[in-house]
């Protein structure tokens, strides 16, 4: 390769006849220049380098609102996770599709409703009598420090009721 007339060219030496006994051989030296050679081709290498950033573009855009669409539902509960850390047993809402992301959110609404009715069913047990179902002394005492706590004055009546055991 090389540059003749401010254009690139490729040159190749062809060879017309075979190599006598001690003849010197006849050649033609050929060229083409190489701006003409691929100058078809700039359209067409520009149009795909278009077409290769457009679809960068889509891939870039589609992956950001994949990885959004994922990303939102898993925040949601992360959130509830803390929330149920606290206490507050709220369901995440699921949403319409049917993929992986709503039945996870659907098993987690479930554990959610299991965890709630055990701890429903340890206070009630912590709170009553478990051969009667009465409410016992751990209730009288939630409700005796809510009542000092919310009002400035009460009355608190105790009775005492001798051989309890017996009326079991």
């Amino acid at each position: 390769n090389a540059t003749f007339n401010n254009e690139d060219h490729m040159f190749w030496r062809l060879g017309l006849v075979e190599r006598g006994e001690e003849t010197s051989e006849i050649s033609a030296l050929l060229y083409f220049s190489m701006d003409r050679a691929f100058k078809p081709y700039v359209s067409l290498a520009v149009t795909l380098s278009i077409i290769l950033l457009v679809g960068l573009l889509f891939l870039v855009g589609g992956s950001v609102v994949l990885s959004r669409g994922i990303a939102r539902p898993l925040q949601k509960l992360a959130r509830a996770t803390g929330r149920i850390a606290s206490g507050e047993y709220a369901e995440v809402e699921a949403s319409s599709s049917d993929d992986e992301i709503s039945a996870l959110t659907t098993s987690f609404n479930q554990m959610i409703a299991a965890v709630k009715e055990r701890e429903e069913k340890i206070v009630f047990q912590s709170c009553h009598d478990a051969e009667t179902g009465l409410k016992n002394r751990n209730h009288f005492e939630i409700i005796l420090s809510e009542e000092v706590a919310n009002n400035d004055k009460f009355i608190i009546m105790i009775a005492e009721v001798p051989q309890l055991t017996e009326f079991r």
